[in-house]
């Protein structure tokens, strides 16, 4: 899998004259670009991750709990009720009390 828009713009930014890439990784070099700069095109694609970004993500964000509860206090401090949602927490923390 290649992710052309990342690719091509990790190819670029080597300096490395493109017209572009495609989905299977197929690399359409200008005319000017040299056969060192080929190259190192085929090493940028061989370290290709597609996906980088999916994992890092998920790394940096708070658990999906803390976020429901930002979101919780953030309706509750706006008077903002959303029937489904603050109604039941509200009942949930009624019911169970932080001691």
């Amino acid at each position: 899998m290649v992710n052309t828009t990342k690719l091509h713009y990790e190819i670029k930014l080597a300096g490395i004259q493109i017209n572009g890439v495609s989905s299977s990784g197929k690399i359409d070099f200008k005319p000017e670009a040299t056969n060192e700069q080929k190259l190192q095109a085929q090493e940028i694609l061989a370290n290709h991750k597609p996906t980088w970004y999916v994992e890092e993500r998920r790394k940096r964000y708070p658990q999906v709990g803390d976020q429901l509860d930002a979101i919780y206090k953030y309706f509750k401090s706006n008077n903002i009720v959303i029937p489904g949602f603050t109604d039941i927490i509200d009942q949930i923390k009624t019911q169970f009390p932080k001691e």
